[in-house]
């Protein structure tokens, strides 16, 4: 049986340092999702861009979104340029 900290793996949810005996499999599960997590925040962290960093770079990126008046306004155009061909 191990002793771990669950301050250290729930933070938001326990903020006082709370001691628990677990078996040795769960602790290992907990050590390594703990380990996983925080590879995938560091592979996030690493791949996000600034689009001040280099030129050209907001080409990588879709295009924004339209806003609700601007499609209602695109959908009106369209209307009145089938009314006027037939």
């Amino acid at each position: 049986m191990k002793t771990i900290n669950l301050k250290k793996y729930y933070y938001p949810i326990c903020k006082k340092d709370t001691l628990v005996e677990v078996p040795d499999e769960v602790a290992d599960a907990i050590a390594e999702e703990s380990r996983a997590e925080d590879a995938n925040d560091a592979k996030q962290h690493y791949h996000c861009y600034s689009l001040d960093a280099s030129p050209g770079m907001e080409n990588h990126f879709p295009e924004q979104a339209v806003s609700p008046e601007d499609f209602l306004m695109e959908k009106e155009t369209e209307r009145e340029q089938e009314a006027a061909r037939a």
